[in-house]
């Protein structure tokens, strides 16, 4: 720790937010200080200037994230939504991987098979519920996953 730095115990934090903060750290390879450093700023910022005046926080950040979007080279990243169902047609007609993102519910459609899921899933990550076909193997599912609360197998 150098001089600036310190422990800090704050209370009331939402889990699920930091949840989530924590997880964006862990996929840019931040550590948890750094990346509550530069949501603090970014906040700063947008409260003390307005969210249109570009701050180095977020350009640090997006950098690192851009960094790592290139590492994932083309896929395709679908995120933000509240439910979703793809099948094994929607992943057969996206060019190359996707990585599943930030979804409350995500289904595998029942004629998703191992083969396809495997060509063509990278990651499912930050996905409050995640329900897979009995057709699917779910340690298989499971190994591209990251931060899944709950995993539910169809039957």
């Amino acid at each position: 720790m150098t001089g600036d730095e310190r422990t800090i115990t704050i209370r009331n934090i939402d889990k699920e937010t930091y949840d989530k903060l924590m997880a964006v750290a862990r996929e840019l390879g931040m550590k948890s200080g750094e990346i509550v450093n530069q949501a603090l700023r970014a906040f700063l910022a947008t409260v003390e200037y307005g969210i249109t005046v570009p701050i180095e926080a977020t350009r640090e950040a997006g950098k690192r994230f851009l960094s790592k979007l290139a590492e994932l080279k083309e896929a395709v990243i679908i995120s933000d939504l509240d439910k979703l169902e793809v099948s094994a047609k929607d992943l057969s007609e996206v060019e190359g991987k996707v990585v599943f993102r930030n979804i409350k519910e995500l289904r595998l459609g029942d004629d998703v098979t191992p083969e396809l899921f495997r060509s063509k899933v990278m990651g499912i990550a930050l996905v409050d519920r995640l329900v897979v076909p009995k057709g699917l193997p779910k340690l298989l599912v499971l190994q591209r996953a990251k931060f899944v609360r709950e995993v539910v197998k169809e039957e």
